[in-house]
């Protein structure tokens, strides 16, 4: 009786450590998701795992328009990935600013993606979509991913 007692109590603390762990993993992969997207090779966008693909696709696509400034991302540059770091880290921190300052505590890849897609359906990522646009289009976005990965979002149209 007693053994399976410890037993139950080690099969609950390895549920409770994998639980911990899967929530740590989770926090910062908005970044580690930019950074496959520009650094693994092979590339993400490649046909390989289309699930990967299209997740990663989204998350990236999402969150593009929340770099104000643009960014150039030159993959012959011998700091391209500190480059594709430091956007990274840019695009993450203004998505979670901005959930936070509607009370959604989104942190990874795909709560954020399962936030920010009824803000895009209601209209409200319109004005960020139209900006990102218009650095597109004046070349303040420097982005080695193909082009029809660049610009996915529309706008809805609520501007």
């Amino acid at each position: 009786m007693q053994r399976m007692k410890n037993k139950n109590k080690n099969k609950n603390k390895n549920k409770n450590k994998n639980k911990n762990n899967n929530n740590n993993n989770n926090n910062n992969n908005n970044k580690l998701t930019w950074f496959e997207w520009y650094t693994r090779v092979p590339r993400v966008w490649d046909p390989t795992d289309h699930q990967k693909k299209s997740k990663s696709c989204h998350v990236v696509a999402f969150i593009k328009p929340f770099l104000q400034e643009g960014f150039t991302l030159d993959v012959k540059a011998e700091g391209y990935k500190d480059q594709v770091l430091d956007a990274g880290h840019r695009a993450e921190d203004t998505v979670l600013e901005f959930l936070k300052a509607r009370d959604i505590k989104a942190k990874g890849p795909g709560s954020v993606l399962r936030m920010l897609r009824p803000l895009h359906r209601s209209g409200v990522l319109d004005e960020r979509i139209i900006a990102y646009k218009r650095l597109l289009a004046i070349g303040s976005i420097e982005d080695p991913a193909p082009a029809d990965t660049q610009d996915i979002l529309a706008v809805v149209g609520h501007v």
